[in-house]
């Protein structure tokens, strides 16, 4: 009795080192989610015949694989070890952001550094794979961003929604859905969740209130809005030009589709988020909005040009 009573507290403690330290618990997960994916991948078969072959031929094209032992190579064991890898290490990434976004850089680099270490991943292949289009168009989205927040552009917008809601929760709701939604079908949806992301921060600055809650719905109505029209989405754009869909099709078929989904999100997101709302609205008075705004208009005045709020 005592021995069995002594292997149980064993184990309770290694249980505890393992749940308690993150190496550990990474590495429990990624074996885990290894054994998983080579059960998954090992018994699932693509026979080189129809569209099995363009599979195959294609993933040897990109490894640069010679297409009499393409066949071969692609249903070998070394290939299913290494698809099971790529495929856990992905996974791992994801649980790991799940668990902690602390994590999620680390596990993001550790598994391309695994990828690329193992011979899986061509390093070049690394550096064609990234949308560097993407990233310079985000960089300079939100430098942006930065420079009208400093000129207190946001600031302004929070203001007006402020005043334009009258202290009214639901047309606070409103307005800023509207303005999410609309910057999404005008510009696009990672410039609009930037600028609306600006908006809410200086809405938090004014209020002192939690904006997590309105942080999720202004980026559920700016999903809502990129599907409207072909320049808030890259599947809109990419439908556009490869199916040869026009600016009216999306206004025919998409737009009312996405105004019922936004309908929708603002009635559920108000029996959802009334508490929060009026918290929001009533921390700030219609005296103090005078206020902000007058210092806003006076500053502008002693500038000319650039407004400074801050």
């Amino acid at each position: 009795m005592k021995l069995l009573n002594r292997a149980r507290s064993l184990l309770l403690k290694v249980a505890r080192f393992c749940l308690g330290n993150v190496l550990v618990k990474t590495v429990i997960i990624f074996v885990v989610l290894f054994l998983v994916s080579y059960v998954v991948i090992a018994s699932t078969g693509i026979e080189p015949v129809g569209l099995g072959k363009h599979l195959v031929d294609f993933w040897c094209e990109k490894r640069g694989i010679d297409p009499g032992a393409c066949s071969a190579r692609f249903n070998s064991g070394l290939t299913v070890v290494e698809q099971s890898l790529s495929l856990s290490l992905f996974l791992t990434v994801i649980v790991l952001t799940a668990v902690s976004m602390k994590l999620r850089y680390y596990a993001a680099v550790f598994a391309l550094f695994i990828l690329v270490l193992l011979g899986i991943t061509p390093p070049q292949e690394l550096i064609m794979g990234v949308e560097w289009k993407l990233i310079v168009f985000l960089i300079g989205s939100m430098t942006l961003a930065t420079i009208l927040r400093s000129l207190g552009v946001f600031r302004f917008i929070a203001l007006t929604v402020f005043r334009a809601s009258r202290g009214s929760p639901f047309l606070f709701l409103v307005l800023l859905s509207a303005i999410s939604w609309f910057l999404a079908l005008a510009v696009d949806e990672a410039t609009s969740i930037v600028y609306v992301m600006m908006l809410l921060l200086d809405i938090k600055k004014m209020t002192g209130k939690d904006i997590t809650p309105l942080a999720i719905l202004a980026v559920l109505a700016t999903n809502t809005g990129s599907l409207a029209m072909p320049i808030g989405n890259p599947i809109g754009i990419y439908l556009a030009f490869t199916v040869g869909l026009h600016a009216s099709d999306f206004v025919v078929y998409a737009l009312p589709l996405s105004l019922v989904a936004l309908l929708a999100l603002m009635i559920v997101s108000y029996f959802a988020l009334r508490s929060t709302l009026r918290k929001i609205v009533d921390s700030i008075t219609p005296e103090q909005i005078g206020i902000i705004v007058t210092e806003f208009y006076t500053r502008f005045e002693k500038r000319k040009w650039f407004p400074v709020v801050y």
